[in-house]
């Protein structure tokens, strides 16, 4: 279980989906996470707000054969439950694929460096920004 809150992407690295909405990221406050992003329109049809802080948690799903990382947000938290909360900092834990990939396909894996890179800027962000 992870504490995040989310803003929509204003970037243009990101695409919005087929109904024109960006996705939104979470601001990784506590927890382990392994996904941190939202689709737009789930993020609006389940009411969620920006800059609520909310407990997640993340599962693996199965998109067009291949295994993907999905939030599920589990309920808002106030700022009493969140200083109660002992999850631990904030941190962004890579994930291999629990399912088989066939021989066929090839999965990317973050060299040393990458992976020593991407644990620097874990430890110089103090909330946990990602």
């Amino acid at each position: 279980m992870f504490v995040a809150k989310f803003q929509q992407v204003t970037s243009e690295k990101f695409n919005a989906n087929r109904k024109g909405q960006m996705p939104f990221i979470g601001t990784v406050m506590k927890g382990v996470c392994t996904s941190s992003i939202i689709d737009g329109t789930m993020f609006k049809s389940q009411g969620l707000v920006p800059d609520q802080l909310y407990a997640c948690e993340n599962h693996t799903e199965m998109y067009k054969g291949k295994p993907q990382e999905r939030i599920n947000v589990i309920c808002p938290v106030s700022i009493i439950e969140y200083n109660a909360l002992d999850l631990g900092p904030a941190v962004l834990a890579y994930k291999k694929p629990e399912t088989p990939i066939a021989q066929d396909e090839t999965t990317p894996e973050l060299s040393d460096s990458q992976k020593q890179e991407a644990l620097e800027a874990q430890s110089g962000s103090e909330d946990g920004e990602f």
